[in-house]
Protein backbone atom coordinates (compact mmCIF):
# COMPACT_ATOMS: atom_id res chain seq x y z
CA UNK A 1 0.00 0.00 0.00
CA UNK A 2 1.50 3.39 -0.94
CA UNK A 3 2.63 5.56 1.95
CA UNK A 4 0.07 8.30 1.30
CA UNK A 5 -2.88 5.87 1.54
CA UNK A 6 -2.31 5.25 5.28
CA UNK A 7 -3.12 8.17 7.55
CA UNK A 8 -3.46 8.68 11.27
CA UNK A 9 -0.05 7.30 12.32
CA UNK A 10 2.35 9.22 14.53
CA UNK A 11 5.89 7.87 13.91
CA UNK A 12 8.43 8.57 16.64
CA UNK A 13 11.55 10.16 15.11
CA UNK A 14 13.45 10.84 18.34
CA UNK A 15 15.94 7.99 17.88
CA UNK A 16 18.98 7.95 15.61
CA UNK A 17 20.31 4.47 16.45
CA UNK A 18 21.78 2.84 13.34
CA UNK A 19 19.17 0.11 13.35
CA UNK A 20 16.29 2.60 13.14
CA UNK A 21 17.75 5.65 11.43
CA UNK A 22 16.01 4.73 8.19
CA UNK A 23 12.65 5.20 9.93
CA UNK A 24 13.54 8.90 9.71
CA UNK A 25 15.01 8.96 6.19
CA UNK A 26 12.65 6.36 4.66
CA UNK A 27 9.51 6.30 6.83
CA UNK A 28 6.77 3.74 6.16
CA UNK A 29 4.13 6.49 6.35
CA UNK A 30 3.87 10.26 6.52
CA UNK A 31 3.64 10.96 10.24
CA UNK A 32 0.79 13.07 11.61
CA UNK A 33 1.23 15.28 14.70
CA UNK A 34 1.04 13.36 17.97
CA UNK A 35 -2.18 15.06 19.05
CA UNK A 36 -3.92 14.03 15.79
CA UNK A 37 -2.83 10.37 15.78
CA UNK A 38 -5.11 7.37 15.83
CA UNK A 39 -2.08 5.12 16.44
CA UNK A 40 1.39 6.01 17.72
CA UNK A 41 4.56 4.09 16.87
CA UNK A 42 7.29 4.66 19.47
CA UNK A 43 10.90 3.47 19.52
CA UNK A 44 12.17 1.89 22.76
CA UNK A 45 10.25 3.90 25.39
CA UNK A 46 6.83 5.51 25.65
CA UNK A 47 6.80 9.22 26.47
CA UNK A 48 5.51 9.92 29.96
CA UNK A 49 1.77 10.24 30.24
CA UNK A 50 0.92 8.70 26.87
CA UNK A 51 -2.60 7.29 26.86
CA UNK A 52 -3.78 5.82 23.58
CA UNK A 53 -3.17 3.00 21.09
CA UNK A 54 0.52 2.40 20.40
CA UNK A 55 3.15 0.19 18.78
CA UNK A 56 6.52 -0.17 20.45
CA UNK A 57 9.78 -1.01 18.65
CA UNK A 58 12.15 -2.54 21.19
CA UNK A 59 15.87 -3.15 21.32
CA UNK A 60 15.32 -5.61 24.18
CA UNK A 61 12.08 -6.69 25.84
CA UNK A 62 13.21 -5.03 29.10
CA UNK A 63 14.63 -1.86 27.58
CA UNK A 64 14.15 1.21 29.80
CA UNK A 65 15.66 4.55 28.86
CA UNK A 66 18.03 5.96 31.47
CA UNK A 67 18.99 2.62 33.05
CA UNK A 68 20.02 0.67 29.95
CA UNK A 69 23.37 -0.41 31.46
CA UNK A 70 21.95 -1.40 34.87
CA UNK A 71 20.61 -4.88 34.24
CA UNK A 72 19.34 -5.55 37.77
CA UNK A 73 17.14 -2.47 37.63
CA UNK A 74 15.87 -3.48 34.20
CA UNK A 75 14.90 -6.92 35.53
CA UNK A 76 12.99 -5.16 38.29
CA UNK A 77 10.99 -3.34 35.59
CA UNK A 78 9.63 -6.60 34.15
CA UNK A 79 6.24 -6.51 35.98
CA UNK A 80 5.59 -2.92 34.89
CA UNK A 81 6.57 -3.63 31.29
CA UNK A 82 4.47 -6.79 31.16
CA UNK A 83 1.48 -4.75 32.33
CA UNK A 84 2.24 -2.18 29.62
CA UNK A 85 2.45 -4.87 26.92
CA UNK A 86 -0.78 -6.54 28.10
CA UNK A 87 -2.74 -3.29 28.10
CA UNK A 88 -5.46 -2.81 25.52
CA UNK A 89 -3.57 0.24 24.24
CA UNK A 90 -0.54 -1.88 23.23
CA UNK A 91 -1.35 -3.08 19.73
CA UNK A 92 2.03 -4.47 18.65
CA UNK A 93 5.63 -4.97 19.77
CA UNK A 94 8.31 -4.97 17.05
CA UNK A 95 11.41 -7.07 17.81
CA UNK A 96 14.55 -6.73 15.64
CA UNK A 97 15.53 -10.42 15.50
CA UNK A 98 14.17 -13.88 16.16
CA UNK A 99 16.21 -14.44 19.30
CA UNK A 100 14.68 -11.29 20.81
CA UNK A 101 11.30 -12.94 20.45
CA UNK A 102 12.62 -16.12 22.05
CA UNK A 103 14.17 -14.19 24.94
CA UNK A 104 10.96 -12.30 25.73
CA UNK A 105 9.42 -15.26 27.57
CA UNK A 106 12.53 -15.51 29.74
CA UNK A 107 11.58 -12.26 31.49
CA UNK A 108 7.82 -11.85 31.14
CA UNK A 109 4.81 -14.10 30.67
CA UNK A 110 4.05 -13.81 26.95
CA UNK A 111 1.10 -16.23 26.96
CA UNK A 112 -1.83 -14.64 25.21
CA UNK A 113 0.43 -11.95 23.71
CA UNK A 114 1.69 -13.92 20.72
CA UNK A 115 -0.35 -11.89 18.23
CA UNK A 116 1.26 -8.67 19.48
CA UNK A 117 4.87 -9.83 18.99
CA UNK A 118 6.24 -9.24 15.49
CA UNK A 119 9.68 -9.93 14.01
CA UNK A 120 10.48 -6.68 12.16
CA UNK A 121 14.14 -6.64 11.05
CA UNK A 122 15.86 -3.23 10.79
CA UNK A 123 16.31 -1.64 7.39
CA UNK A 124 19.60 -0.25 6.07
CA UNK A 125 20.15 1.53 2.80
CA UNK A 126 21.01 -0.39 -0.37
CA UNK A 127 24.47 0.19 -1.78
CA UNK A 128 25.93 -0.20 -5.31
CA UNK A 129 27.10 -3.67 -6.29
CA UNK A 130 30.46 -4.53 -4.76
CA UNK A 131 32.58 -6.25 -7.40
CA UNK A 132 35.56 -6.80 -5.07
CA UNK A 133 37.93 -5.77 -7.83
CA UNK A 134 40.38 -4.05 -5.51
CA UNK A 135 44.09 -4.85 -5.67
CA UNK A 136 46.78 -4.69 -3.02
CA UNK A 137 46.72 -6.16 0.51
CA UNK A 138 43.82 -8.24 1.78
CA UNK A 139 41.93 -5.79 3.99
CA UNK A 140 40.03 -6.74 7.14
CA UNK A 141 37.51 -4.25 8.52
CA UNK A 142 36.30 -4.09 12.12
CA UNK A 143 33.74 -1.55 13.36
CA UNK A 144 32.69 -1.30 17.00
CA UNK A 145 31.73 1.35 19.53
CA UNK A 146 32.73 -0.92 22.44
CA UNK A 147 36.22 -2.34 22.96
CA UNK A 148 36.03 -5.26 25.40
CA UNK A 149 32.34 -6.14 25.33
CA UNK A 150 32.27 -6.37 21.55
CA UNK A 151 35.43 -8.43 21.35
CA UNK A 152 37.77 -5.98 19.58
CA UNK A 153 40.85 -7.48 21.37
CA UNK A 154 39.97 -10.83 19.76
CA UNK A 155 39.87 -9.20 16.33
CA UNK A 156 43.26 -7.60 16.97
CA UNK A 157 44.72 -10.99 17.94
CA UNK A 158 43.34 -12.56 14.76
CA UNK A 159 45.13 -9.89 12.77
CA UNK A 160 48.31 -10.27 14.85
CA UNK A 161 48.57 -13.93 13.80
CA UNK A 162 47.76 -13.22 10.15
CA UNK A 163 50.25 -10.36 9.96
CA UNK A 164 52.95 -12.66 11.33
CA UNK A 165 52.14 -15.26 8.66
CA UNK A 166 51.52 -13.05 5.66
CA UNK A 167 53.28 -9.78 6.42
CA UNK A 168 52.18 -6.77 4.41
CA UNK A 169 49.85 -8.90 2.29
CA UNK A 170 47.18 -8.32 4.95
CA UNK A 171 46.07 -5.12 6.68
CA UNK A 172 43.30 -4.01 9.02
CA UNK A 173 41.01 -0.99 9.25
CA UNK A 174 39.73 -0.65 12.84
CA UNK A 175 36.95 1.85 13.58
CA UNK A 176 36.52 2.08 17.36
CA UNK A 177 36.24 5.22 19.45
CA UNK A 178 37.54 3.75 22.71
CA UNK A 179 40.65 1.73 21.89
CA UNK A 180 42.88 2.29 24.96
CA UNK A 181 45.79 4.51 24.00
CA UNK A 182 48.30 2.15 25.59
CA UNK A 183 46.82 -1.02 24.09
CA UNK A 184 49.50 -3.03 22.19
CA UNK A 185 48.47 -2.78 18.57
CA UNK A 186 50.13 -4.37 15.55
CA UNK A 187 51.83 -2.78 12.59
CA UNK A 188 49.37 -2.82 9.72
CA UNK A 189 46.34 -1.69 11.74
CA UNK A 190 44.94 1.71 10.86
CA UNK A 191 42.79 2.95 13.75
CA UNK A 192 39.93 5.42 13.32
CA UNK A 193 38.93 6.69 16.78
CA UNK A 194 35.43 8.00 16.18
CA UNK A 195 31.89 7.31 17.41
CA UNK A 196 30.29 7.64 14.00
CA UNK A 197 31.90 7.40 10.58
CA UNK A 198 31.23 10.10 8.01
CA UNK A 199 29.40 8.56 5.05
CA UNK A 200 32.26 9.22 2.64
CA UNK A 201 34.74 7.38 4.88
CA UNK A 202 32.27 4.54 5.50
CA UNK A 203 31.83 3.96 1.77
CA UNK A 204 35.58 4.01 1.14
CA UNK A 205 36.48 1.60 3.95
CA UNK A 206 33.84 -0.96 3.04
CA UNK A 207 34.82 -0.75 -0.62
CA UNK A 208 38.46 -1.42 0.26
CA UNK A 209 37.66 -4.40 2.51
CA UNK A 210 37.46 -8.10 1.67
CA UNK A 211 36.29 -9.31 5.09
CA UNK A 212 34.35 -7.87 8.02
CA UNK A 213 35.54 -9.27 11.36
CA UNK A 214 33.70 -8.79 14.68
CA UNK A 215 34.01 -11.55 17.29
CA UNK A 216 31.54 -9.85 19.61
CA UNK A 217 30.03 -11.11 22.84
CA UNK A 218 27.42 -8.36 22.78
CA UNK A 219 24.53 -7.61 20.43
CA UNK A 220 25.25 -5.36 17.47
CA UNK A 221 23.68 -4.06 14.29
CA UNK A 222 26.72 -2.90 12.34
CA UNK A 223 26.79 -6.20 10.44
CA UNK A 224 23.74 -4.95 8.54
CA UNK A 225 26.06 -2.41 6.96
CA UNK A 226 28.50 -5.15 5.99
CA UNK A 227 25.65 -6.99 4.26
CA UNK A 228 24.60 -3.84 2.43
CA UNK A 229 28.14 -3.14 1.23
CA UNK A 230 28.67 -6.76 0.19
CA UNK A 231 31.54 -7.65 2.52
CA UNK A 232 31.72 -11.29 3.79
CA UNK A 233 31.52 -11.50 7.59
CA UNK A 234 33.25 -13.47 10.32
CA UNK A 235 31.19 -12.81 13.43
CA UNK A 236 29.25 -14.34 16.31
CA UNK A 237 25.54 -15.02 16.82
CA UNK A 238 25.52 -12.57 19.72
CA UNK A 239 22.28 -10.75 20.42
CA UNK A 240 20.48 -9.23 17.43
CA UNK A 241 22.92 -10.75 14.97
CA UNK A 242 21.37 -14.23 15.19
CA UNK A 243 19.03 -13.81 12.21
CA UNK A 244 20.68 -11.20 9.98
CA UNK A 245 23.00 -13.11 7.65
CA UNK A 246 23.07 -16.59 6.12
CA UNK A 247 25.58 -19.09 7.49
CA UNK A 248 28.06 -20.14 4.81
CA UNK A 249 26.49 -17.83 2.25
CA UNK A 250 27.15 -14.35 3.61
CA UNK A 251 29.11 -15.09 6.78
CA UNK A 252 31.08 -17.48 8.96
CA UNK A 253 30.00 -17.88 12.60
CA UNK A 254 32.21 -18.33 15.66
CA UNK A 255 30.29 -19.44 18.76
CA UNK A 256 31.28 -17.55 21.93
CA UNK A 257 31.27 -19.32 25.33
CA UNK A 258 28.81 -16.73 26.68
CA UNK A 259 26.90 -13.68 25.48
CA UNK A 260 25.75 -10.50 27.15
CA UNK A 261 22.08 -11.41 26.75
CA UNK A 262 22.20 -15.06 27.80
CA UNK A 263 20.74 -16.48 31.04
CA UNK A 264 23.44 -14.75 33.13
CA UNK A 265 22.23 -11.28 32.12
CA UNK A 266 21.27 -9.32 35.24
CA UNK A 267 22.60 -12.10 37.48
CA UNK A 268 26.25 -13.02 36.91
CA UNK A 269 26.80 -9.57 35.43
CA UNK A 270 24.50 -6.90 36.81
CA UNK A 271 25.92 -3.97 34.85
CA UNK A 272 27.69 -3.30 31.57
CA UNK A 273 30.96 -2.61 33.41
CA UNK A 274 30.80 -5.98 35.18
CA UNK A 275 30.27 -7.72 31.84
CA UNK A 276 33.26 -5.95 30.29
CA UNK A 277 35.39 -6.97 33.27
CA UNK A 278 34.41 -10.62 32.82
CA UNK A 279 35.24 -10.53 29.10
CA UNK A 280 38.65 -9.02 29.87
CA UNK A 281 39.43 -11.66 32.52
CA UNK A 282 38.37 -14.53 30.25
CA UNK A 283 40.48 -13.10 27.43
CA UNK A 284 43.56 -12.79 29.65
CA UNK A 285 43.06 -16.37 30.96
CA UNK A 286 43.05 -17.68 27.38
CA UNK A 287 39.45 -18.94 27.58
CA UNK A 288 38.61 -17.15 24.32
CA UNK A 289 41.64 -18.38 22.37
CA UNK A 290 39.60 -20.87 20.35
CA UNK A 291 37.56 -17.95 18.98
CA UNK A 292 40.76 -16.33 17.75
CA UNK A 293 41.88 -19.59 16.09
CA UNK A 294 38.55 -20.00 14.31
CA UNK A 295 38.61 -16.37 13.23
CA UNK A 296 42.07 -16.86 11.72
CA UNK A 297 40.93 -19.97 9.82
CA UNK A 298 37.91 -18.19 8.32
CA UNK A 299 39.91 -15.14 7.24
CA UNK A 300 42.60 -17.38 5.72
CA UNK A 301 39.92 -19.18 3.73
CA UNK A 302 38.78 -15.90 2.22
CA UNK A 303 42.37 -14.79 1.57
CA UNK A 304 43.03 -17.98 -0.36
CA UNK A 305 39.70 -17.99 -2.21
CA UNK A 306 39.04 -14.59 -3.82
CA UNK A 307 36.18 -16.03 -5.86
CA UNK A 308 34.42 -16.89 -2.58
CA UNK A 309 34.83 -13.29 -1.44
CA UNK A 310 32.98 -12.17 -4.57
CA UNK A 311 30.31 -14.88 -4.27
CA UNK A 312 29.63 -14.23 -0.59
CA UNK A 313 29.66 -10.48 -1.15
CA UNK A 314 27.03 -10.77 -3.87
CA UNK A 315 24.93 -13.07 -1.66
CA UNK A 316 25.18 -10.58 1.20
CA UNK A 317 23.86 -7.71 -0.91
CA UNK A 318 21.05 -9.83 -2.34
CA UNK A 319 20.02 -10.93 1.15
CA UNK A 320 20.09 -7.39 2.56
CA UNK A 321 18.07 -5.95 -0.32
CA UNK A 322 15.42 -8.65 0.05
CA UNK A 323 15.15 -8.72 3.85
CA UNK A 324 16.88 -5.73 5.46
CA UNK A 325 16.19 -2.72 3.26
CA UNK A 326 13.89 0.15 4.27
CA UNK A 327 11.60 -0.89 1.41
CA UNK A 328 11.18 -4.50 2.59
CA UNK A 329 10.67 -3.36 6.19
CA UNK A 330 8.14 -0.71 5.18
CA UNK A 331 5.99 -3.22 3.29
CA UNK A 332 5.71 -5.32 6.44
CA UNK A 333 5.15 -2.33 8.75
CA UNK A 334 2.41 -0.85 6.56
CA UNK A 335 0.57 -4.17 6.55
CA UNK A 336 0.63 -4.23 10.35
CA UNK A 337 -0.49 -0.58 10.56
CA UNK A 338 -3.41 -1.32 8.24
CA UNK A 339 -4.63 -4.31 10.26
CA UNK A 340 -4.43 -2.38 13.53
CA UNK A 341 -6.25 0.65 12.12
CA UNK A 342 -9.07 -1.60 10.91
CA UNK A 343 -9.57 -2.77 14.48
CA UNK A 344 -9.70 0.81 15.79
CA UNK A 345 -12.58 1.85 13.55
Amino acid sequence: MPTEEISGIYLDNRRRHTAWRSYVTDPPVVSVPLEEALLCHFVRDLPGGHNGPFIKTIQHILWVDGISRNYTRRLAEAPRLEQEFRSDNCKAIFCPAMNQLRQASRYIDTSGMEDKLHLVPPGVWNQPDNLHDHTGPFTIMTVSNRFWGRGVPLDIEVFRILRKRYGKAVQMKLVCNNVPKNYPLVEGIEVFRMKRMPNKLRRRLYRESSAFLLLSLHEFSVTLEALAYGVPMISTPAGEKASYGLLGETEFIVEPPFRLLDESWGKKWKTWDEFQGIVKREFEKGALSYMIEEGVAHVEFLMNNPDEVKRMGAAAQAHQRAHHSPESRNVQVRQIYTEILKGLV
